[in-house]
């Protein structure tokens, strides 16, 4: 059983704690772009208890594999959310854009909606694709490299927290998008006539938005914070004993 303290983000009770992630996502709370409020905000916005809140969190079965994340450097960091998120979504998102395409064309005149959910998920792939090029490149190779370093380099964007600042705000976007997602699939219920093909995109839409709300939370709550603590030590002058 894990002790919740209501004061305590969303965000760093998910650091402390990877189980709630899932009794997080049950509840809608933000705990990746959102999670700097307080548990007891959290709740008070949605109208819940709190106390039947904390009784569910604390009961939530700790992921033993999942305990090391907040214990990582940053190139381990770097390497597992590569290895974890984007080679994932690098590959899950196509299948989506593919199945989304299938569903429309055959339920798209029962099913209205679903010409508005597979535009949302081309949208997500439009989004994500850039975005996870754009660390791959530059963002996640730089924070690797500082990692191993005794003195700062020369950065080509000044300083970590400009990209950071970039990819904080795409992440929103990514966020909403989700949100959306969700809205429009009116949290992920198939109709009566659902097919195979129709439950296999739900059913993966659900697994997706659950993967990158974990990826987002990793970068956002826990690599750039690193990143740029690294960063600040670097930077600070060498005391002569």
């Amino acid at each position: 059983m894990v002790n919740i303290d209501p004061n305590t983000t969303l965000a760093q009770l998910v650091i402390e704690n990877p189980a709630l992630a899932a009794p997080m996502e049950k509840l809608g709370f933000d705990y990746c772009c959102g999670g700097q409020i307080p548990l007891n905000d959290a709740v008070l916005e949605a109208g819940l208890d709190i106390d039947e809140v904390i009784s569910n969190f604390e009961n939530a079965t700790e992921d033993k594999a999942d305990l090391d994340w907040a214990k990582m450097n940053i190139g381990q960091l770097v390497d597992n959310i590569l290895s974890v998120h984007h080679e994932y979504l690098h590959e899950e998102l196509p299948r989506l854009c593919d199945l989304a395409d299938k569903v429309a064309s055959v339920h798209g005149s029962n099913h209205p909606e679903i010409l508005d959910v597979a535009k949302l998920v081309y949208e997500v792939r439009d989004d994500m694709g850039p975005h996870m090029r754009k660390e791959e490149m530059m963002l996640f190779p730089l924070a690797r490299q500082i990692s191993t370093l005794e003195s700062l380099p020369a950065l080509p964007f000044g300083t970590f927290a400009n990209p950071i600042r970039m990819m904080g705000a795409e992440h929103e976007v990514t966020g909403a998008l989700l949100l959306e997602l969700r809205k429009t699939t009116n949290n992920f219920a198939l109709p009566k006539d659902a097919c195979a093909s129709y439950q296999a995109l739900y059913q993966g839409l659900e697994a997706m938005e659950k993967d990158t709300h974990l990826h987002i939370h990793r970068e956002n709550n826990i690599l750039f914070p690193a990143t740029l603590a690294k960063e600040q030590e670097l930077s600070e002058p060498t005391k002569i004993s």
